[in-house]
């Protein structure tokens, strides 16, 4: 079984709110999830810049390396995550890629709301809801 690495941004703005982008319906997986922005480190490539491109190529938010925190790394079975977190001002624009379909600002309520009007009578996750378990 492959070892993996990756990373993510949990991206806050200003105000508090924290960002969510929804991966489209032709996501080669997990369509209509929101996650924040993230994705597998490539050979070679450090943690840290791995983090800021995918935050640049999922998002268009283009950070310098000292604007990143790394808030911790999760080990699993299948790879190690590596998990950052970043501040950009209220107004920041967004400019999703082409494999996410919308851009949700949520202020820290409002994510435990929505992720509690997602769940199913069993009080599991629905199976395709439109708001992410956040990764941090």
């Amino acid at each position: 079984m492959p070892f993996d690495y990756s990373a993510s941004v949990r991206v806050t703005d200003t105000s508090g709110r924290v960002l969510f982008i929804r991966r489209s319906p032709s996501a080669p997986s997990r369509p209509g999830q929101f996650e924040h922005p993230a994705g597998l480190i490539e050979p070679g490539e450090r943690p840290f810049d791995a983090a800021l491109r995918e935050l640049r190529e999922e998002t268009g938010i283009d950070l310098p390396w000292h604007r990143l925190l790394l808030l911790r790394t999760e080990d699993g079975p299948k790879g190690r995550h590596y998990c950052f977190a970043a501040r950009v001002l209220r107004d920041t624009p967004i400019r999703l890629s082409h494999e996410h379909d919308e851009a949700r600002w949520l202020l820290p309520l409002q994510q435990e709301v929505a992720a509690h009007q997602e769940r199913g009578p069993s009080g599991h996750p629905a199976p395709r809801g439109d708001v992410a378990q956040s990764v941090l």
